[in-house]
Formats: C-alpha cells, sequence, structure tokens
C-alpha cells in the first residue's frame, strides 16, 4: 500500500485478537493442540503492508504456527521462515499448503486469495552436538535448538506466486 501512514493505537477490531487467531488455527487444525498466544492474520497483514512491497522478502526466525508466512504468502512477498520442533511440520507446512489450497480464513477475503504459488521445505534433523550435548557452530549462523527436546529445524521458502491477489492488482 504506497503512501500508508501508521497510526500508533490498533484496535482489536481492525487488527484481531489472539482469541480470534487461535479460533483460526483451530478450524485449520482441529485435531492438534494449537500455540496460546496466535497473532492473528490481520495483525501481520498491517505490519507487511506498511513495512513491504509485493516480491520483497520477509524473514521470520521463529515461525511458531506459520502465520507470518500464510500472510506473506497471501500478500505475494517471498518469505524465508525458521523454527525448531515437530510443529514446523504439523503447523507450519500443513497450514502453508491450505494457503497454497486456497485456505479462506485471516485476511483471504481481503486481499481475494483463492489459492496458488508453492514452497520449499527443508527439514535439518542431525544437528551436530558436542559431548555436552551444546550445538556444534556448523556455520557463521549459529543455529541453535538446545535444550528443546526436538532438533528439527524447518525452513520454509516461497518463490514468485502462480496467482496474483485482488489487493496487488489495484
Amino acid at each position: 500500500t504506497e503512501g500508508l501512514t501508521p497510526s500508533t493505537l490498533w484496535l482489536a477490531a481492525e487488527v484481531g485478537t489472539n482469541k480470534s487467531a487461535k479460533k483460526h488455527l483451530l478450524q485449520m487444525f482441529p485435531e492438534v493442540s494449537v500455540f496460546d498466544t496466535p497473532k492473528p492474520e490481520q495483525l501481520i497483514y498491517r505490519i507487511l503492508s506498511i513495512a513491504t512491497n509485493p516480491g520483497d522478502l520477509v524473514l521470520d526466525v521463529y515461525l511458531g504456527s506459520g502465520t507470518t508466512a500464510a500472510v506473506a504468502h497471501k500478500m505475494g512477498r517471498r518469505y524465508v521462515g525458521i523454527e525448531c520442533g515437530d510443529h514446523v511440520i504439523t503447523h507450519c507446512a500443513k497450514r502453508l499448503q491450505l494457503v497454497i489450497g486456497g485456505e479462506p480464513g485471516g485476511i483471504s477475503k481481503e486481499v481475494g486469495w483463492t489459492g496458488g504459488g508453492g514452497f520449499d521445505f527443508v527439514e535439518v534433523n542431525k544437528i551436530p552436538l558436542d559431548s555436552k550435548r551444546q550445538p556444534i557452530r556448523v556455520s557463521p549462523l549459529d543455529i541453535s535448538c538446545y535444550p528443546r527436546k526436538s532438533r528439527k529445524i524447518g525452513l520454509a521458502a516461497t518463490g514468485v506466486q502462480s496467482q496474483t491477489s485482488q489487493a496487488e492488482r489495484r
């Protein structure tokens, strides 16, 4: 959105609540437990509308349930998301598959989202640990999940959308 000046007070009626976000997640994932304080898609949409343009790259190093990646995808932004734990598969990858299939919740109606695009998913199962079970630095970026139970790291990234949303066509 060109020329949008952010206001300093964002009301729940405009950007949603943790309660509305949790309800949205429960609709998508009725068989798994969801986060207690998920962020609503409307809030992330407001932030990305102010801070990015279509085609920009969005980085979320705490992917959580995948809200930022889902919103970025629906808005025609490229994204990279990183998360530790099994929920990177049960929540994040599954959510992005639903988005690609045209998931109608969140900001879908607002941006005219009906599905499309794709993402790449990489799972890193074996993070080298030293004798004290501390991660060994494997690159200039210190990727660490310790002391979490799972050592899975998931990365999701998208390229060019195969469909543009109505918001992008305006």
